[in-house]
């Protein structure tokens, strides 16, 4: 069950991310809360009742966490780029 929902929260963290990150949305935070609550929800269901026990493992949960950090480091890398353009003006 533990690994059921670190999975879904990783999954849910990284397509969270990779959409604040396409859409720019990074400045509405209950629009992502909203979208992870999403994200997650539908995945749990997915795992749990379409999925066979023990399709995803752990390895599935390192490589989303790597992918939402990889997008949240760009987002701020994104965020402080613009940030310098609007100084410049």
């Amino acid at each position: 069950m533990v690994l059921t929902v670190l999975v879904s929260c990783s999954i849910a963290a990284a397509l969270t991310a990779i959409f604040a990150f396409r859409f720019r949305t990074w400045k509405v935070p209950r629009r992502l809360a909203v979208y992870f609550a999403g994200f997650f929800v539908i995945e749990l269901c997915a795992e749990r009742l379409l999925l066979p026990p023990g399709t995803l493992g752990p390895e599935v949960a390192a490589v989303c966490l790597g992918i939402a950090l990889l997008f949240v480091v760009a987002i701020h890398a994104t965020r402080h780029l613009e940030a310098d353009d609007d100084e410049e003006f």
